[in-house]
């Protein structure tokens, strides 16, 4: 696994488009195999644009995911794991609560 890291001062869609070029499309590796974690899904989809424009020809993208959808896909492969719906999540946290208040 390699982990990159771009600065923010940096215009980040052009230097990932590079880095993939540069280690997978000119070795001839699959795409498919890569996996681009951004903070949202807009990256991907100007990723997808830029390196549409370099290729000039079909091609499978890289799987992109958000940083919640990648945890949550860690997680599912190490693990049965069903994510709960929001309203769950907060009657969960609204017994705990619950349960703690009565202790104190």
């Amino acid at each position: 696994m390699s982990i990159r890291t771009i600065s923010f001062c940096d215009h980040f869609i052009p230097q990932c488009a590079d880095y993939i070029e540069e280690n997978y499309l000119k070795k001839g590796k699959d795409l498919r195999r890569l996996a681009v974690i951004f903070g949202g899904k807009r990256p991907a989809l100007f990723l997808k644009r830029e390196l549409a424009v370099r290729l000039q020809s079909p091609f499978y993208p890289p799987r992109f995911f958000t940083i919640d959808e990648f945890v949550s896909y860690s997680i599912e492969k190490q693990m049965p794991y069903v994510r709960k719906n929001d309203l769950e999540s907060c009657y969960a946290i609204y017994q705990l609560a619950g349960k703690k208040k009565k202790k104190l």
